[in-house]
């Protein structure tokens, strides 16, 4: 099947080995992009959680100590086709990009850039760690996904998706800890 998921959509594919080498080649890109400002590019999200079924969208994490660099890196970014459109957050902990088919209808890759060692970096590494060390686990995790995509579906779409699927995750990056 292979990447790509039209904006604003909510579809689980069975995991893909594929993905992992996809997300390989764009940690790769990446790196050339951001080269020292990158602290580390790890591939996260449900695609990078070997038992489970995801939405077919890579999911990346970008650590840097510093966001005012990120702009300048936009045209490369864009030459590399990542498409900035929402841009960089003003925040404490999160920029997003996303890298999407020629008619930027489709995404294909979700590039989260986040500081180095905060919360969200440690989060996102955590939690993926935590689900593929313990498919039991990852497997309730699918359950909750299939089930938020049923609660969302007269809602707004992705969104009510991710949302729905909150509590879980806040569980779950709970648990990792102890």
């Amino acid at each position: 099947m292979g990447i790509g998921l039209k904006r604003g959509m909510v579809e689980l594919s069975e995991h893909e080995p594929e993905w992992i080498n996809l997300a390989t080649e764009a940690i790769e890109r990446l790196w050339r992009i951001f080269e020292s400002i990158a602290k580390d590019i790890q591939h996260i999200g449900s695609t990078a959680i070997l038992s489970i079924k995801a939405k077919p969208i890579i999911d990346i994490a970008v650590a840097v100590d510093e966001f005012t660099q990120i702009k300048a890196l936009i045209p490369a970014m864009e030459k590399e086709g990542f498409v900035v459109d929402y841009g960089i957050r003003d925040s404490d902990w999160h920029g997003f990009i996303v890298y999407s088919d020629s008619t930027r209808s489709v995404d294909t890759y979700h590039i989260h850039i986040v500081k180095y060692n905060s919360a969200k970096w440690q989060g996102f590494l955590r939690f993926r760690d935590y689900m593929n060390t313990n498919p039991h686990v990852a497997q309730k995790y699918e359950a909750c996904k299939i089930k938020s995509i049923e609660k969302s579906k007269n809602d707004n779409g992705r969104s009510a998706y991710t949302d729905n699927k909150n509590d879980f995750i806040a569980r779950i990056l709970k648990d990792s800890l102890e």
